[in-house]
Order: C-alpha cells, then structure tokens, then sequence
C-alpha cells in the first residue's frame, strides 16, 4: 500500500514503478498532489480563522 508521505516526497519514482506494472498512473497521482495541497491549503486557513476566533 502506498502512502500519501511517499506519493508526496516521490511522485516520479512511484510513476515509473507503477509503470513497470503497465499502470498509468499519472493522472491519478496528479490529481490526488492538487487535490492534497488544495486540502492544506483549505486547512491551514481554516486553523487561521479558527485561532483569530479563538482570541
């Protein structure tokens, strides 16, 4: 099972061992990178309003 730590810090290398597979992966793996970053970026910024609540 992959991990979305090893998906992140190596995109390219789990590509090319899927692809050994005959698996296309790389528009899933794009999409899952956007879609990661689009959910910390919405986090990041929902723990900021979060915390000016807070004050």
């Amino acid at each position: 099972m992959l991990t979305l730590h090893t998906i992140r810090t190596n995109p390219e290398a789990v590509i090319t061992a899927l692809a050994k597979r005959n698996i296309n992966a790389r528009p899933a793996i794009e999409s899952l990178l956007a879609l990661n970053e689009q959910r910390r970026r919405i986090q990041t910024e929902t723990e900021t309003l979060q915390a000016e609540a807070n004050r």
